[in-house]
């Protein structure tokens, strides 16, 4: 038993790196400039992701663990871990495209694109999703067991903006009136007035 699990940990090791390189050939990532110098020690090629502290299966939150992988093309990869219950609030990135891989359990995604289409699906073990840049997401897990996933983007700092967190700046009285114009609502191709307008 304990030779398998070592197996199939390195098999998932293997997936991840040659995940990441397929990324960034398909994503048109720079290339890798295995002729620099620096590049001289197995662990050069290798991803690590700290272990997370936090008991298994614990209803909370998300767990982000990773680092910048191989930096000279342009890719980040991180481990993610969605205890039971949790979420990960609705974001975009706004300088990256993003690939995740499911690696246990499942969870609940949605997805807002730029020409108004929104998407809700389901990801379980095996199963992988692309999300265009500057898309808003967001993902929970409804099952009682951590689901995890590897995500990586085609570029080094996809950074991330959370919608919440910007709406909580906007006036009460702006955010009322666009959300009270209903599901679907194109604030390019229409216009609305602010609830106690005395115009």
């Amino acid at each position: 038993m304990h030779t398998n699990h070592v197996s199939h940990r390195r098999t998932h090791g293997c997936v991840y790196v040659i995940f990441a390189l397929c990324i960034a050939k398909v994503l048109g990532g720079a290339v890798f400039e295995t002729r620099k110098p620096s590049f001289t020690q197995i662990d050069d090629f290798k991803v690590f992701f700290k272990t997370p502290d936090t008991p298994p299966n614990n209803p909370g939150a998300a767990i982000f663990t990773g680092r910048t992988v191989f930096n000279q093309t342009a890719i980040q990869m991180k481990h993610v871990i969605i205890q039971p219950c949790g979420v990960i609030a609705a974001h975009i990135h706004p300088r990256g495209t993003e690939w995740g891989y499911v690696i246990a359990g499942g969870f609940e995604f949605g997805m807002f694109l730029e020409n108004g289409t929104y998407l809700t699906v389901s990801y379980n073990l095996g199963e992988g999703v692309v999300i265009p840049q500057g898309s808003v997401h967001y993902a929970r897990n409804t099952g009682c067991t951590n689901a995890e996933i590897v995500v990586v983007f085609d570029h080094p700092d996809p950074a991330v903006i959370y919608v919440g967190q910007a709406l909580s700046y906007m006036p009460a009285l702006y955010l009322d009136s666009a959300i009270s114009c209903g599901t679907g609502f194109n604030v390019s191709a229409n216009q609305f007035q602010l609830h106690d307008c005395k115009c």
